[in-house]
């Protein structure tokens, strides 16, 4: 079974789909990247969120008090890492 990928085999991502869930539709929680990637990270709609807008000029950021679902894991034994964009 592969998850969609003909060039690359990723036996691992294909092991969690045939086992777990299958991640297969996304719906975004604003029309703009910073507020969807700070909901993405803290399971905040907008509404709660500190970030609701792309910013202009500085970056967004999410509050010293804000957690993050990285930080729920790693609480529960999980290592995590950052990759990406913010920005």
């Amino acid at each position: 079974m592969t998850y969609g990928q003909k060039l690359i085999t990723t036996p691992r991502i294909d092991r969690l789909a045939a086992e777990g869930l299958k991640f297969t539709d996304a719906y975004f929680t604003a029309a703009v990247c910073a507020p969807s990637r700070a909901s993405l990270l803290t399971g905040l709609h907008t509404g709660h969120s500190a970030v609701r807008a792309n910013p202009d000029g500085a970056p967004g950021a999410l509050k010293a008090g804000d957690t993050t679902f990285a930080e729920v894991l790693r609480a529960r034994g999980y290592r995590t890492a950052v990759f990406g964009k913010w920005g």
